[in-house]
């Protein structure tokens, strides 16, 4: 009966220890979860740099990129990051329309930002009013929206 004793109570210990591992782990698959849903989100802004880059004509020049983030919750209550920048410039030239349009389509149109761009509009299109600029230089700003990265991979994935 001591034997048994001694036994059930080693047992005992070693499920009490087991069973405080196991919280350990939950624990550390959550913070590895949130890891990676932060990884899974992100925007690899090094992509859609190099990717739009071809595409900015030598008669453009960008006075202002800003890139903006927020974490929202989604309609079916997980969490996503959305991403949007805001292209702000002056192009020079005659065919300063054109080009402005043809930078706003490649955001939607052109790999690798097709993959990740929802809708990019012109917000802006003026007359260049700088001293310097010349009668058919124009301002502009493109307002560029992202699909919003998921913090959960969807199941079966």
């Amino acid at each position: 009966l001591k034997l048994l004793e001694q036994e059930q109570e080693q047992t005992a210990q070693a499920r009490r220890e087991a069973l405080a591992l196991g919280e350990t782990l939950r624990v550390q698959r959550e913070i590895l979860d949130e890891v990676l849903g932060w990884h899974r989100s992100r925007m690899p802004w090094h992509e859609v740099l190099d990717g739009i880059l071809p595409h900015v004509p030598a008669t453009m020049q960008w006075r202002s990129l800003q890139m903006l983030q927020e974490t929202a919750v989604a309609k079916d209550g997980q969490l996503e990051r959305a991403h949007a920048v805001a292209v702000i410039g002056r192009c020079q030239g005659p065919g300063a329309e054109q080009q402005v349009e043809a930078l706003r389509r490649a955001w939607v149109s052109e790999p690798p930002m097709s993959l990740w761009v929802e809708q990019a509009t012109v917000a802006a299109f003026a007359e260049d009013e700088a001293p310097d600029a010349a009668q058919e230089d124009r301002q502009f700003q493109i307002d560029v929206k992202f699909r919003p990265g998921r913090f959960h991979a969807p199941a079966g994935k």
